[in-house]
């Protein structure tokens, strides 16, 4: 015979966890399932209104893979991704590394470097859009370089200075977050192993390379991962700033659906499947990544 009580007890815990399961599947497993769905179709949004649209399978991941301007802006989201995420680790850690000394400011200098990451991402790139005007009165960066000679640079609507444009203001925005996970694994390390490094004479490279960096390879390779992922799908710097501008040049993958979604012909299906490539391009990379990293072998 059933016994009540006991399966009770077994579903209580399903019953707190339903809120949680219920909430990602309609804000997350849904809409993903939905977008997997819609880039098998030949859906646009006067065929979604008018209810139109029909199933063509992979047509749409054939067409994606057989379009020059594809494997463009896949080439320019790649050049964008490394480069922002190598500069953000590096110049991250440098700066964690001057800020792990003990100085009477450290608090203020942390703070004063972490602003950038705090500052809602709107209001910066509306600001670094400003600093870009063309005309010296009102675009810092051009005043800047005429300090030194320079003629001003017509920075938003000429490449490839609209591509480094967006490039030096994502590079500003994600330094500080870098720095601060940095910081942190810093102040775990313990300070008994420098010491002892101090007896046996190394010099401050050595405890560096023999104890610094191998004891944050952990946090180095999951934060540069999450900040390769965060960057491949970053788009609101490119979109506030330069808009995919000038004649859709500084358009990475993200940028490039949306422009395929919200623009004529509307063409949901290809960006819907664009979009399930970038998911399996991310899935892929992040698996090789951490098999090559080995991150989730333990180092301390």
């Amino acid at each position: 015979m059933l016994n009540i009580a006991k399966l009770k007890d077994k579903l209580r815990p399903y019953l707190f966890l339903f809120p949680a399961f219920g909430t990602m599947a309609l804000l997350t497993f849904y809409p993903v399932s939905y977008g997997f769905y819609v880039s098998l179709t030949d859906m646009t949004r006067l065929k979604f209104f008018s209810e139109t649209w029909k199933f063509i399978g992979l047509s749409n991941f054939v067409k994606t893979f057989q379009l020059p301007e594809f494997w463009k802006v896949f080439g320019r989201t790649v050049i964008w991704t490394v480069t922002c995420v190598l500069l953000h680790v590096t110049m991250g850690l440098l700066l964690a590394l001057l800020l792990n000394r003990q100085t009477k400011l450290g608090g203020l200098y942390r703070t004063i470097y972490l602003l950038p990451w705090a500052i809602p991402a709107y209001i910066s790139c509306m600001v670094w859009r400003g600093m870009y005007n063309p005309l010296p009165e009102y675009g810092l960066i051009n005043k800047i370089i005429g300090l030194f000679g320079f003629s001003p640079i017509n920075w938003l609507n000429t490449m490839p200075w609209a591509f480094m444009a967006v490039i030096i203001a994502n590079i500003w925005l994600g330094i500080p977050f870098m720095m601060m996970i940095f910081s942190a694994a810093l102040q775990k390390i313990p300070v008994e192993l420098y010491d002892a490094a101090d007896v046996d004479g190394a010099t401050g490279w050595q405890k560096f390379r023999f104890i610094t960096l191998p004891l944050l390879k952990p946090i180095a390779v999951t934060a540069s991962l999450l900040g390769f992922i965060w960057t491949f799908n970053l788009f609101n710097v490119i979109y506030l700033i330069t808009g995919g501008g000038p004649a859709k040049q500084t358009h990475i993958l993200v940028t490039y659906v949306f422009d395929l979604f919200n623009h004529y012909p509307f063409d949901w299906g290809m960006a819907a499947a664009i979009s399930v490539v970038i998911f399996f391009i991310l899935l892929t990379i992040s698996i090789v990544y951490l098999k090559i990293t080995k991150a989730v072998e333990a180092w301390y």
